[in-house]
């Protein structure tokens, strides 16, 4: 029996990792640090470590190095976990030394695949037996380092397969992309990605290889066998050529099409790599998931990264480049680093190779599903990638106005404590109030602690430069805010007091909260009761609102404040807008409005906004108060909001199945299938409370 060192500080996380490796009848030992996971490894005959990343102190790139350095460990089979679909963790991962690099959200069965195909990989290289490899399979290449790698297929649990064998990965990406979204718009930015890759697919599909998935402004294609007697890399290589001149046909397109903006031109860039690869079903028929993983994967990426250091337009690893054989013009041979091995990659540049002319129609028909993956990739990109250009601008306008950076209202679920203030330096828009200290800035408004001098009683004092606010849709917004809560008197609604317009600003004058926000106390997770006392505040608070015909469309842990008598409001309504029958359309054409971590999927595809998309939020708070950690993480946003358009919520744990069908009602895809109102969900909050 094989045993298994699993190093991973959050219990949660840790105990789905040795469950689905205890499962698999593994032998796991496990450590909630990476100083002790060392150690244990030090005392132990351990076969494969699987190591999180994202640790404090001894993190797992710590760990990683640690091992590698290891007289005696040095050659341990090593996984890595990365705090989602990030490609740089994945590089870092790779260049240290890991064996693999696999990313979150992770299913149970992905895990097992990994180890096993490493297992099996490492069982292989010591005994140089081909025990469980069909006869008929033959021997692949030699690699760098000398060694045969044969295809196995590995034995897993129903409803998952994978196996183990020779292919070539090509990754390719669109150069200066940030540098053309800057001047696009977002339909525009949505438009150039889809029209390229449906380009893209061509060339790919032409050579028998198939597109893997797409990230954001790049795709993944992998290559596999011999049709037509041409190996998988001199395909893949054809392929890689293929799309620079997709590239090309498609820069003159850009031309015609945005030839006022002065874009960059437009460039593909691609790293081709061969090797093992791990290839993953999970699931059966229509619900099936396709995945592959393995050091070409990494190496591929890591290649397609370097080729914008080095201004070339592809690159191909040495491997990739002997298993292709005569025909590929090679360019300069360049010494790529890959930290934590004694010899670095040697990759070239392909300047061509002999392959029939392809033409690139920009028409090809795509399946129904790689066609919605293309779609719903190419909306997410547009907007996260905007959205992040925007709140960039906003960040160096803010530093360049006065160096001061954004700073939230009040710590994340504890007390707002006010910040010193110049008290001299504020000029109060309205009398009879004076300033206590300043609760928090961004890059157009500010808020203060501010004390009735009749009674003593504080409020919350917002203002807004409204400079260039018209232009912006701020103004609009800022008084939204008001007109929304000052119609509402409810317990869980926040109260307005006051709110006016000067010749320098905006001004409202609103309920201050002692005891702060919500995050801190949802992340640290909440008893049942707890959690669902809060939703029943929350939700009654919701049901006043809607019935107002107005949508929030920001809920989130930060809105939900509580008061001294631990009672609960919801807050900060500045995106909110009132519509005909509760519907509202998007204030800004393309923008994305809300929390990434907490957006419905309808928002996410840019559709109107509705009640149900206020409960859908609500849901992800409520997974969140119960578990202590969001039910979709990962540090790229586009990948995150993928998440919430395609993946289910997680189930609970078992001692919380109670509350699963109301959660995953909340959180249903289709708004259709959500709860309608917030009545109905406190109807069946009462039932469990």
């Amino acid at each position: 029996m094989a045993r298994v060192l699993v190093i991973d500080d959050e219990a949660r996380s840790r105990k789905m990792l040795t469950s689905a490796l205890l499962g698999a009848r593994f032998d796991v030992l496990d450590a909630a640090d990476g100083r002790t996971g060392l150690s244990l490894a030090r005392k132990h005959a351990v076969d494969l470590i699987v190591c999180d990343v994202a640790m404090p102190e001894c993190d797992g790139y710590w760990v990683l190095d640690s091992v590698r350095r290891d007289d005696a460990l040095g050659g341990t089979p090593l996984v890595m976990i990365a705090p989602g679909d990030d490609r740089a963790a994945q590089r870092k991962a790779m260049n240290l030394g890991a064996d693999d690099c696999l990313t979150l959200p992770l299913a149970p069965e992905e895990l097992v695949a990994a180890v096993n195909a490493r297992l099996s990989r490492m069982a292989r290289l010591k005994s140089g037996a081909t025990s469980g490899v069909p006869q008929a399979a033959a021997p692949s290449a030699p690699t760098q380092d000398g060694t045969q790698r044969l295809p196995t297929t590995t034995s897993l649990p129903a409803g998952l397969s994978a196996e183990a064998r020779e292919a070539t990965v090509l990754f390719a990406d669109i150069r200066n992309f940030n540098a053309i979204a800057e001047k696009l718009s977002t339909e525009e930015l949505t438009q150039l990605l889809q029209k390229f890759f449906v380009a893209a697919c061509e060339p790919i599909s032409a050579q028998g290889g198939r597109v893997v998935k797409f990230l954001g402004h790049g795709l993944m294609a992998l290559f596999e066998g011999e049709p037509g007697g041409l190996a998988h890399a001199r395909r893949a290589v054809n392929a890689a050529a293929g799309l620079q001149k997709a590239g090309e046909t498609f820069r003159r397109w850009v031309e015609v099409r945005f030839g006022d903006r002065g874009l960059p031109q437009f460039a593909v860039c691609s790293g081709v790599d061969s090797g093992e690869i791990v290839s993953t079903t999970i699931g059966l028929g229509p619900r099936s998931e396709h995945s592959v993983f393995g050091e070409p994967v990494s190496i591929a990426s890591l290649l397609e990264s370097a080729t914008r250091d080095l201004g070339c337009g592809i690159l191909a690893s040495r491997a990739t480049l002997h298993a292709a054989g005569a025909g590929v013009k090679a360019g300069t041979v360049h010494k790529v680093q890959v930290m934590g091995r004694p010899v670095p990659l040697e990759a070239a540049e392909v300047l061509g190779a002999e392959a029939a002319e392809m033409t690139i129609s920009g028409s090809i028909e795509l399946p129904q599903d790689l066609r919605l993956a293309l779609e719903v990739n190419c909306e997410i990109t547009s907007r996260t990638t905007k959205s992040a250009l925007l709140a960039n601008r906003r960040s160096e306008t803010a530093d360049a106005a006065g160096g001061a950076s954004a700073a939230p209202l009040s710590s994340p679920g504890a007390k707002p404590v006010p910040q010193p203030v110049d008290l001299a330096s504020v000029r109060l828009p309205i009398k009879g109030y004076r300033v206590v200290g300043k609760l928090g800035q961004g890059g157009m408004s500010v808020v203060y602690l501010v004390e009735r001098e009749a009674d003593g009683l504080q409020l919350a004092l917002k203002l807004l430069d409204a400079r260039g606010a018209e232009s912006s849709g701020l103004l609009e917004r800022f008084i939204q805010e008001f007109e929304v809560l000052s119609s509402i008197i409810h317990p869980n609604v926040a109260a307005i007091y006051d709110q006016g317009v000067t010749d320098e600003g905006l001004f409202i004058l609103m309920e201050y909260f002692e005891r702060g926000d919500l995050k801190r106390r949802v992340r640290k997770g909440m008893t049942p009761q707890q959690a669902t006392a809060v939703m029943l505040q929350a939700a009654s608070g919701l049901r006043e609102v809607h019935e107002r015909g107005v949508i929030h469309r920001d809920m989130k842990p930060e809105n939900l404040l509580l008061r001294s008598d631990r009672s609960l409001a919801v807050a900060d309504f500045g995106i909110a807008k009132a519509g005909a029958g509760g519907h509202v359309a998007s204030t800004v054409v393309g923008a994305l409005m809300g929390t990434p971590h907490y957006v419905s999927p309808e928002q996410i595809k840019g559709r109107p906004a509705d009640a149900r998309s206020d409960l859908y939020s609500l849901g992800v708070i409520f997974f969140e108060a119960l578990t202590g950690h969001r039910p979709y993480q990962a540090d790229q946003v586009d990948q995150l909001l993928w998440q919430h358009v395609n993946e289910k919520p997680p189930e609970l744990p078992r001692e919380l199945a109670a509350f699963q069908p109301i959660v995953m009602r909340l959180m249903a895809k289709d708004p259709s299938e959500r709860y309608q109102a917030a009545g109905e969900l406190l109807s069946d909050l009462r039932k469990v409370a």
